[in-house]
């Protein structure tokens, strides 16, 4: 158990669940990429850099509309630049959201972790 515990601690893992009784944020993709960007800059405080490829210094959730596709935007960079960082990303109870919005995250988290293989980073997506 010991072995588990240390492992664990070694990596970073971000999580989602969707509920479908909950707003809108929760029962979407873009509530869950929103949800996975602030535990990627909360954990990893050096990759808020990924919000000057938009032109943001700051990022105000209450105040900014986000398009999904430029979450996907943010994530994929934030990813990039994780350099020799392990991330480990959860994703539970799809069936709460969407099926055309979660084919659409499938696709996107399959194209992300070809982008890991190809670098020096490990980003894994469990869901």
């Amino acid at each position: 158990m010991g072995n588990v515990r240390k492992s664990v601690q070694d990596k970073l893992i971000i999580s989602v669940f969707f509920n479908a009784r909950g707003d809108e944020l929760e029962k979407s993709t873009i509530g869950m990429y929103r949800s996975l960007l602030l535990q990627l800059l909360e954990r990893l405080p050096v990759l808020q850099c990924v919000f000057g490829s938009l032109g943001l210094t700051t990022w105000n959730c209450r105040d900014q509309q986000w398009a999904i596709e430029s979450l996907k935007g943010l994530f994929e960079l934030a990813v990039r630049n994780l350099e020799e960082s392990f991330v480990a990303c959860y994703i539970d109870a799809l069936e709460e959201c969407d099926e055309h919005q979660i084919r659409g995250m499938m696709l996107f988290f399959e194209q992300v972790g070809e982008i890991a293989v190809s670098g020096k980073f490990k980003f894994h997506a469990c869901v």
